[in-house]
């Protein structure tokens, strides 16, 4: 498994149930609304949870990147 799933809590089946083509079509969307409207970025940050969720996905983010090389 890899390192950065258990750091996360990430459970596997379940992100693989959202993994159909439908669900990334909708994350396509939701990235473009988000690229294209300010006040969806303040409503994501509006507390800390959320700034501190954000957070944890950036590390892994660049986690993940770094792995690729």
């Amino acid at each position: 498994m890899p390192r950065h799933l258990p750091l996360e809590n990430v459970n596997i089946q379940r992100s693989l149930d959202f993994y159909t083509s439908i669900y990334r079509q909708e994350i396509g969307i939701i990235s473009r609304l988000i690229a294209q409207s300010a006040p969806i970025v303040d409503i994501m940050l509006a507390t800390q949870a959320r700034q501190d969720a954000i957070a944890r996905l950036a590390i892994t983010s660049n986690r993940l990147a770094h792995s690729l090389h």
